[in-house]
């Protein structure tokens, strides 16, 4: 597998980031997208204060990023309770190219 240099300005967005890293991407392990979902589902948008689940969301795929967002939707009205705002899946949709 050959890797890509990224050279981006500093004040790059996680946003603009997202969309670079996955530009040729099939996606993230399932691994990867289920500790993400895991994250966001405990802790809610403060999840991604933290750089490993920044980088583990900037490895899911468009369709892995909809079926994630989709999943949180689920798992809002299953489970009122939990940190899954509206606020966490607008940012979430954003995402979205």
């Amino acid at each position: 597998m050959m890797s890509r240099e990224l050279i981006l300005p500093e004040n790059t967005s996680f946003e603009a980031l997202w969309h670079e890293l996955n530009k040729q991407r099939n996606g993230a392990a399932s691994s990867t997208y289920e500790a993400v979902a895991n994250a966001l589902r405990e802790r809610g948008k403060s999840a991604l204060d933290r750089d490993v689940n920044q980088r583990r969301l900037a490895e899911l795929s468009e369709q892995q990023l909809k079926g994630l967002i989709a999943r949180m939707r689920r798992e809002q009205s299953k489970y009122p309770a939990a940190p899954i705002t509206d606020a966490l899946l607008c940012f979430l949709a954003e995402l979205l190219p």
